[in-house]
């Protein structure tokens, strides 16, 4: 639970540009880039 809340924040940082995946995933953040790709898709969808 508290890994998906970390997840889906981490991803909203990408979604508006404060941060890139890459550098998530380089500074060991998270673990891989699938759970971060699915919640930005999902921001996408959602916000525009």
């Amino acid at each position: 639970m508290i890994k998906a809340k970390l997840n889906s924040y981490y991803a909203y940082l990408v979604y508006k540009g404060y941060v890139s995946a890459y550098r998530l995933m380089k500074d060991k953040y998270v673990a891989g880039g699938e759970s971060i790709y699915t919640w930005l898709r999902a921001y996408r969808k959602i916000l525009g």
